[in-house]
């Protein structure tokens, strides 16, 4: 049984503010899970975990790297993968890591500066890097022929 339908309740993706769809997964074992997933942002979480739609219910804010503005983000407590967008200048976080659950059932984040992940991803716009336009073209053009490159 995989077929997409329409939740009960809505869920919606703390990263695009879009209702997340839902499917029914039937396992080996017979179980029947509720994913949901966006895949606009290309995230999505079982039904079970316990981060499941908390991700606004934390009282810490994470600050964009480059512009100090509170990030919109998505965490999975089962693997720990958490990704994060500012709405301000485009800069994208991705990483995987450990987070944890208080007392009070609410997500408790890693701090980004100290406990640096084996890997992290940022992606910062162009137009927003502090560069002429004679470097900012350049730069444009470089990543115009590899992204080229990759896709032919």
């Amino acid at each position: 049984m995989t077929d997409i339908w329409v939740p009960k309740k809505d869920v919606f993706c703390p990263l695009c503010d879009e209702r997340m769809t839902i499917k029914k997964v039937r396992t080996p074992t017979g179980v029947i899970l509720n994913l949901y997933f966006c895949a606009i942002d290309k995230v999505g979480i079982w039904e079970g975990d316990p981060a499941f739609n908390k991700w606004r219910d934390t009282d810490k804010t994470i600050l964009c790297p480059e512009c100090k503005t509170p990030l919109k983000w998505f965490l999975r407590y089962m693997d720990g993968y958490m990704k994060a967008i500012c709405p301000a200048c485009g800069t994208k976080l991705e990483k995987d890591s450990d987070c944890g659950i208080n007392s009070q059932g609410g997500i408790e984040l890693d701090d980004f500066e100290e406990n640096q992940p084996k890997e992290t991803r940022i992606e910062v716009p162009v137009d927003k890097l502090n560069l002429t336009a004679d470097q900012k073209k350049i730069i444009k053009a470089k990543l115009k022929n590899k992204r080229e490159k990759d896709n032919g």
